[in-house]
């Protein structure tokens, strides 16, 4: 029974030592090419016009990220390499990983009301914007069903690119 508790005690330190890890990664590389600019910028150009539907995704997270956050966006990450990447390499995809509790997201906060970790659609297409709430959704499957969220990406966002 002492080496199950043991087993159990370092697969749960590995988990969470190997987030945070993994965390301060992300953090420290700003560049991935996932990421492609400052979604503020968006922000002040709500009213132009695209000739096909672009969108917008946003992982938002405050400082301190719980480990289904983080997958979270990880399985978002891989949906957009998996199946995305020409549309991402295109700019018809914009991805933003927003820290809610950083002041210079105040206005993007403000505008989805988000204040945690939340995950979002945006699709803006001839000056009209739609948001799709996903949060729930990857609540719900990121961590142990990430399969089923990679669908649900997969689908939302092709029927959104249309």
């Amino acid at each position: 029974m002492k080496n199950l508790s043991s087993k159990i005690v370092i697969t749960v330190a590995i988990f969470f030592y190997g987030g945070l890890a993994l965390n301060a990664y992300i953090d420290a590389n700003n560049s991935n090419p996932l990421l492609n600019e400052n979604p503020i910028q968006n922000f002040s150009n709500e009213n132009v016009k695209h000739a096909k539907p672009i969108l917008y995704i946003y992982n938002f997270h405050s400082t301190r990220r719980c480990i289904s956050c983080v997958a979270i966006e990880n399985t978002t990450t891989q949906a957009l390499e998996k199946y995305f990447k020409k549309e991402v390499d295109e700019g018809r995809i914009k991805r933003f990983i927003i820290n809610v509790d950083e002041k210079e997201n105040k206005k993007l906060v403000e505008r989805y009301e988000v204040y945690g970790t939340a995950l979002y659609l945006v699709r803006s297409y001839k000056g009209k914007e739609n948001t799709i709430d996903l949060t729930a959704e990857g609540f719900k499957y990121a961590k142990n069903k990430p399969e089923i969220l990679l669908e649900v990406l997969k689908e939302k966002i092709s029927e959104n690119l249309k």
